[in-house]
Order: structure tokens, then C-alpha cells, then sequence
């Protein structure tokens, strides 16, 4: 079988992940949720997954609450799908990605995510709870909820919210308006608690 059938007999297998990661004031679907359903079948029909990264940049992201610096990642990667039985039958799919961490770990958040989509949307898997949301095919709630989830600067926080709000009315997906609304504002409250 070339590449396209051994993913098709994927998708025939693994059609649908549970959401049950709780963030904020939804669910989400992680790395390794994906990875866990999809490894055996992906090495029962010989196909391998290189990443490649193609472009990053880290931008400050401000500081937590106890002063530790925190860096947004920002990169494009493309990911080789690659027959193992021949090698020269594959194809390659591009995405964005993009994390904030307190160390060292943000690069490797953005490579988790990216993977994470790009395996969600090649092998067309439903996730259940909110997908019929156009939103979630171009921006990742949970990473959102994470990149907020140490910020302690508004400014910083306003400045993530405008950027996803425009996806979200670029896209005319109300519901993830909301989520995203709803999600800033849980921050924001934290944030004005604890300069109290």
C-alpha cells in the first residue's frame, strides 16, 4: 500500500479521541492522548513522522507573579509522513505553533502542539465536545489557556486576547469568542486578586 492507503486504514481504526483534559472552562485533548491512540497503528502500517523546523523566534512574554521571566515561542514547522517500506512515498504538512513557558521547556510545547494538530487533522479525528468549531482548526484553546496561565502583566494578557479574538472573528466563530472571553476574564480576575 502507498502512504495514503496506510492512513486511510488508520482512520479507519481511530476515529474519534475523548476530551478530558480540563482547562479552564472547557476540555481539551492532549499530545499524548493523540500519540497513545495512534502509535500502534502508525507502526502496524509502517509509517514514520520526521519534524522539521523551519522558522522560530521567542519574544518576552513578561513575568509571574514571582518575577520569573517568561518566553513566548513562535514557530513554523513541516512534518515528513514517510512510508517505511519506501521510503520515497510520503508527503509533508506545515503549521504553526506557538508556547509560553517559565524555562526552557516553550520550544518543546509549540513542537508538542504542532504535532498534535497535525496528527488530529491528517488522520481526521473528531474530538468530540465543541467541533463544530471552525475556530479549533486554526487556533488551540488549550495553548491559549496555557500562555495565559502565568501571565501576571495585563497588558500582556489584553495583548494575547486581541490576537486571538481577531482569529475568532476572522473566522466568524462565535462559540470560540465566547470561550476565549470567557477564559481572559478568569485570568484577569486572578491577576487584580492577587495585586490585592
Amino acid at each position: 500500500m502507498n502512504i495514503y492507503q496506510r492512513i486511510n486504514e488508520i482512520r479507519k481504526k481511530v476515529t474519534y479521541i475523548q476530551k478530558v483534559t480540563a482547562v479552564q472552562t472547557y476540555k481539551a485533548v492532549t499530545h499524548d492522548q493523540v500519540t497513545a491512540a495512534l502509535r500502534a497503528s502508525m507502526v502496524e502500517q509502517n509509517i514514520l513522522i520526521l519534524p522539521h523546523l523551519i522558522s522560530t523566534k521567542s519574544l518576552d512574554a513578561g513575568a509571574t507573579s514571582k518575577g520569573t521571566v517568561q518566553v513566548r515561542v513562535e514557530a513554523e514547522y513541516s512534518f515528513s509522513f514517510i512510508n517505511g517500506d519506501e521510503p520515497a512515498d510520503g508527503f509533508q504538512v506545515s503549521v504553526s505553533a506557538h508556547a509560553i513557558d517559565t524555562g526552557d521547556k516553550a520550544a518543546g510545547k509549540a513542537l508538542s502542539y504542532a504535532m498534535k494538530m497535525v496528527l488530529l487533522k491528517v488522520f481526521t479525528i473528531e474530538t468530540g465536545e465543541s467541533d463544530e468549531s471552525r475556530f479549533a482548526e486554526d487556533f488551540d484553546l488549550l495553548s491559549y489557556a496555557e500562555s495565559l496561565s502565568e501571565v501576571t502583566s495585563k497588558d500582556v494578557v489584553q495583548h494575547l486576547y486581541l490576537q486571538a479574538k481577531a482569529q475568532a472573528i476572522k473566522l466568524n466563530d462565535t462559540e470560540a469568542f465566547k470561550k476565549i472571553g470567557e477564559i481572559t476574564k478568569s485570568v484577569l480576575a486572578k491577576i487584580e486578586g492577587g495585586s490585592k
